[in-house]
């Protein structure tokens, strides 16, 4: 299957009605996307052979690459397979230090991929930035990239924790090819991913 073809609906099961959760996303949604967002993107892709669904809300349609948005990328399989949290609510202010963005990290960990807990391997914790247009200025969103990686399949996972201990990104199941040392996992939450590919 090509890198960025679309799976078929039919994997995305109920996954793919706009505006219904199941039980499990409906969690997460309630915690992390803000009321009054709108739903502006919804469909069923492939993640290295794997069915998946990225959705994304913005404060106002239509969907508008670049600025700022909520999405995650969820799987049929039931679990959070990630999520971007691009608001600049608080991008100015100070970044967590290394202990306290890694136990924001351990904490999100624990409450929606606990299943990676008892497999991981600390690789580095250093300091990260995104980009976000608003207004037609470009702004950096700052975070504490806590990268890890699974030690039962080699995968990589990082959690991005941004001011106040707030995470911003979270990747999991990450496939790095050695040679030619490039990702080869689709990066569905990622805008210039996107953008490069002329499509939303």
């Amino acid at each position: 299957m090509a890198a960025d073809a679309p799976a078929s609906p039919v994997a995305c099961g109920l996954h793919a009605v706009p505006d219904v959760y199941t039980p499990a996303m409906q969690g997460f949604v309630a915690s992390f996307v803000p009321a009054g967002h709108h739903e502006v993107l919804r469909r069923c892709v492939s993640v290295d052979g794997e069915s998946a669904e990225p959705i994304r809300w913005q404060a106002q349609p239509p969907l508008a690459l670049g600025g700022e948005h909520v999405s995650l990328l969820w799987s049929p399989k039931g679990h959070l397979q990630g999520f971007a949290d691009m608001r600049l609510l608080d991008a100015d202010a100070p970044l967590p230090g290394e202990d306290e963005a890694r136990a924001a990290a351990d904490a999100f960990l624990r409450a929606h991929a606990p299943d990676l807990l008892g497999k991981r391997e600390l690789h580095w914790i250093r300091p990260h930035d995104e980009t976000v247009l608003k207004g037609g200025r470009s702004y950096r969103l700052r975070g504490m990239k806590v990268k890890m990686r699974n030690r039962s399949d080699g995968r990589w996972f990082w959690v991005i924790v941004g001011a106040q201990g707030r995470p911003i990104v979270f990747e999991r199941d990450i496939v790095w090819l050695n040679f030619p040392g490039k990702r080869q996992t689709e990066k569905w939450l990622h805008d210039d991913w996107l953008a490069q590919r002329g499509r939303p």
